[in-house]
């Protein structure tokens, strides 16, 4: 059974097991849904389901992968419902109790049939089909040359009553030469039978001829306990199940060579025998379907379909644990396995990478690509970037497979520009253009800063031409859930009153939406950057092309002398807090509201040394999508905010986001250097956490313990760890933290960028002897002599690929750690 599998250990038992990635075997359906609109009062719902069943979100259709793309998957699917004044048509799922009929159908006779064949009487024979209830067709026998055959045979079925069913009948005339001829169908709708008595049927062959087919009917509420299946008030999802068949035993004929176990009504339905490699085959179910079991011949050059069954055993919707198969006057017994995989089996995995220039790109290919190779990268469902990481996630989304495509292929296509000459980014013809398209940009009526030239010159290092894809292009690489969905991060940086801490709030950026989840407001991605007001667009721009995002979302330069103070020194400086106004409660109310403040103007000295601290001369500048919005009056009880703290913006609701007509975005990496919020929002049910620091800090889990107490702040669930004891032990690759006290809370996998055993190991296990070998182990990764230091945007062809293969090396060498985790995490998500 699929639920009981160790994940680490398959593969690792000494015998040859069928290449299939961990995503393939976790098998999920992911459905997306983006509900945004001109009034973007509503965030986005990201929402994981499995196959069989249905998201207690909307949806729309599922829509099938080709099993050459990715065997035994569903693909996600897309649906963008837009409100601009129009109403919004919900579906929600639900659980439903179906109950059963039982339906006898008895086929009697038919009358004057005209006879298809030229020199005899009509064979023919008649065959039901009701796939509602089972997979199996029902087939009559043949009579012979006979245009009145009679034939009085009863067939039963097992019908679940709240699926709309439909008998389909047929009838044939044989024709072992030219094929069977069908000389009519019979559409009959379960619904119009009643319940509880016999009826007599008679069928108009063909309108224009005689001939007619006769048949009885009784259908009868059946006393079979009810079964639960999903529906969304259209659609109906029946239980689903993964079915493991051992053919260990069919091993033992060599007759069954080429042969093909068939599953009717399976996905899917047709696996080969492979005598070498083949321990058991795996089959994904409809477990309310009766269903039939086939071995059957198959050729080189023959299709399943043209297949000549060897022998087949029915069984009705799994109730036995093995079936028996007859082939060579032999009997062999199956062993049956067989395991629900449920949404609530399924863990979500999310990739969060930190920022760090150049670094931290070229550190992001190489952990990517180990990810790969251990087949992990295939299970991921979210991936988020600060900084360098987003410009390796920018380059790999302009490509739609990327995740399927060889990594070494496209890291080599991605060093050219970081061991180039980095003074060439500057050179007259590169300013000229720079100059040129930041004026092409003002004149389409966006807001330009310093910013956008650093997103070109950005554009040209990472691609080495012009790009005009945008955000909402990517939708190409997500669309059929060939790659993991990409969330590019930025801050919203609110000052609020002059003195107080700033607010960095964090604002994500999709393919499909931009918004920030701390007031819930989303704007599709193509209408960013255009003029709002109360919801409404009052001035559409077009969509501005991804080189100015990259500047704002990787804009380290737009800190304030706070701030590089803080950085410099390792704390605030203690000056700061006695600028600014003098802030005063005069009276305390009910947490539902806020406390009454007295605000004292500042002095004009004060107020120019204020600024001179505090302001940010660099900063992009957007238009806001939120603004002319109120705040409700208890919008303080939101874990979003922290009101309740005096001196924080957000006791200052005249002075939050929705007041301003733009928004001051910068790098994320000034709130935290990893990007873990966006990914920590309750819908996205996050379950594991993979973590890729390459921050030049010290304190190596620094961004983890920032992390841990912005979720504190704000309420959202995260390991309660003691990171400053656990800094204390040695170093190592690899940090796992789980909080078992706290089941909400995702594992959280940590790689900070080190280099430890990598010294002595070329590759896991294997030693380095040669002089070479071992200096080529030694990578700096911490001094400040070190060539990778954030200051250096380009490396050296040694220095570039010695860190990738070090951050590649980091994970390889963690693999059991980490594949060990993905079960506990596999485990956890059973017990929700």
């Amino acid at each position: 059974m699929w639920a009981k599998q160790n994940i680490k250990g398959r593969g690792d038992n000494g015998t040859k097991q069928p290449k299939q990635s961990l995503k393939d075997r976790i098998l999920t359906q992911q459905e997306f849904l983006f509900d945004t609109a001109w009034t973007v009062t509503t965030s986005l719902c990201f929402s994981v389901t499995r196959m069989g069943q249905i998201s207690s979100s909307n949806f729309s259709s599922f829509n099938w992968m080709s099993p050459t793309t990715f065997k035994s998957k569903v693909k996600k699917a897309f649906q963008l419902q837009n409100r601009d004044y129009q109403s919004v048509y919900s579906l929600t799922a639900q659980k439903e109790s179906v109950s059963y009929w039982t339906l006898h159908v008895t086929v009697l006779t038919a009358t004057c049939l005209r006879s298809e064949d030229v020199l005899s009487a009509s064979d023919c024979y008649v065959v039901l089909s009701l796939p509602t209830a089972t997979a199996r067709n029902c087939r009559t026998k043949t009579v012979n040359n006979n245009n009145n055959p009679e034939w009085n045979e009863s067939f039963t079925f097992r019908v679940p009553i709240a699926v709309k069913n439909v008998l389909q009948i047929k009838l044939f005339d044989e024709d072992l030469v030219t094929g069977d001829d069908l000389i009519s169908t019979v559409m009959l709708d379960i619904s119009t039978i009643d319940v509880g008595k016999k009826e007599h049927k008679v069928f108009t062959v063909n309108p224009e001829l005689p001939g007619e087919l006769v048949m009885d009917f009784e259908l009868l509420q059946s006393k079979e306990p009810a079964c639960e299946y999903l529906t969304n008030g259209i659609l109906m999802a029946a239980p689903f199940c993964a079915l493991d068949i051992c053919v260990d035993k069919l091993q033992m004929n060599a007759c069954l060579k080429d042969k093909v176990l068939q599953l009717m009504g399976a996905y899917e339905a047709n696996q080969t025998l492979d005598l070498q490699d083949t321990k058991k085959v795996s089959f994904y179910i409809n477990r309310d379907l009766e269903t039939e079991l086939k071995l059957v011949s198959h050729g080189a050059n023959t299709a399943i379909s043209d297949c000549q069954m060897a022998t087949s055993v029915a069984f009705h919707p799994l109730q036995a644990n093995q079936v028996s198969l007859h082939f060579d006057e032999d009997t062999v017994d199956l062993e049956l396995q067989r395991g629900s995989v449920t949404s609530a089996k399924v863990p979500t995995i999310a990739v969060v990478a930190s920022g760090g220039g150049s670094r931290a790109m070229t550190s992001l290919l190489g952990s990517l690509r180990a990810l790969k190779e251990l087949g992990v990268l295939d299970a991921v469902t979210y991936i988020t970037g600060v900084s360098g990481s987003i410009w390796t996630m920018s380059a790999l989304y302009q490509n739609a497979n990327w995740s399927h495509q060889d990594m070494n292929e496209i890291i080599s296509a991605l060093e050219k520009g970081l061991t180039s000459n980095k003074w060439s980014y500057v050179s007259p013809k590169r300013l000229n253009y720079y100059n040129k398209e930041m004026k092409e940009k003002e004149n389409e009526g966006h807001l330009v800063s310093l910013v956008d030239m650093w997103g070109l010159l950005l554009e040209q290092f990472i691609f080495g031409k012009k790009i005009t894809t945008t955000l909402s292009d990517q939708q190409r690489t997500i669309k059929d859930g060939q790659n993991p969905l990409p969330i590019y991060t930025a801050v919203n940086v609110n000052e609020g009153i002059h003195g107080c801490e700033p607010e960095m709030e964090w604002c994500e950026f999709t393919p499909y939406e931009v918004g920030m989840q701390k007031y819930g407001a989303f704007v599709r991605a193509e209408d960013l950057g255009s003029q709002f007001f109360i919801g409404r667009i009052t001035r559409k721009f077009t969509e501005m092309r991804l080189p100015y995002l990259l500047g704002l979302w990787s804009s380290v330069f737009s800190v304030n002398l706070s701030t590089i103070w803080e950085h410099v020194t390792g704390s605030k400086p203690s000056w700061l807090f006695g600028l600014g106004p003098d802030v005063s409660i005069v009276d305390t109310h009910e947490p539902s509201t806020l406390d009454t403040y007295v605000v004292n103007p500042m002095t004009e000295i004060n107020k120019v040394v204020t600024n001179f601290f505090t302001s940010r001369p660099v900063a992009a500048q957007m238009y806001n999508f939120m603004h002319g919005f109120s705040l409700r009056w208890n919008y303080s009880k939101s874990s979003n905010f922290n009101a309740m703290k005096e001196t924080h913006p957000d006791a200052f609701s005249h002075k939050l986001c929705p007041s301003d007509s733009t928004l001051c975005l910068v790098d994320s990496g000034n709130a935290i250097n990893i990007g873990c919020p966006p990914i920590l929002r309750e819908e996205r049910d996050v379950d594991l956490i993979v973590c890729l620091s390459y921050s030049w800090d010290e304190d190596i889990l620094e961004v983890l313990s920032q992390t841990a107490a912005y979720c504190k702040d704000h309420n959202l669930p995260f390991p309660n760890a003691d990171f400053s004891k656990v800094l204390n032990e040695p170093r190592r690759e690899c940090y796992i933290f789980e909080d078992e006290d706290n089941p909400k809370a995702p594992i959280v996998i940590h790689f900070p960028l080190v280099n430890i055993t990598y010294k002595r190991f070329s590759h896991p296990g294997k030693l380095r002897m040669t002089e070479e070998e071992i200096k080529a182990g030694n990578v700096d990764v911490s001094s400040d002599g070190s060539p990778y230091t954030t200051g250096h945007l380009t490396f050296s062809k040694e220095d570039f690929e010695a860190l990738v293969d070090l951050t590649s090396y980091n994970i390889l060498c963690s693999k059991d750690k980490l594949l060990e985790t993905l079960q506990i995490a596999l485990e956890r998500k059973a017990n929700k």
